[in-house]
């Protein structure tokens, strides 16, 4: 059985991760969920040029819209 992939939104917090959401991301705010771990979910962008990991909640430098 195949199942239904999750997404969610995320939002830059920092001059980096803008600078990544803008130039790795193409300025697209969902992500695909790879995995959840503890209190981490590992993301790849709809472009799939850049997967990273956040926190679910307070992270540094993106916001989950």
């Amino acid at each position: 059985m195949k199942t239904k992939s999750q997404f969610i939104y995320v939002q830059p917090k920092t001059k980096v991760s803008k600078d990544i959401f803008d130039y790795e991301m193409n300025g697209l705010h969902s992500c695909k969920v790879l995995a959840k771990q503890e209190e981490k979910i590992f993301l790849q962008s709809i472009a799939n040029d850049y997967i990273f990991w956040i926190k679910e909640e307070n992270d540094k430098y993106w916001e989950v819209i």
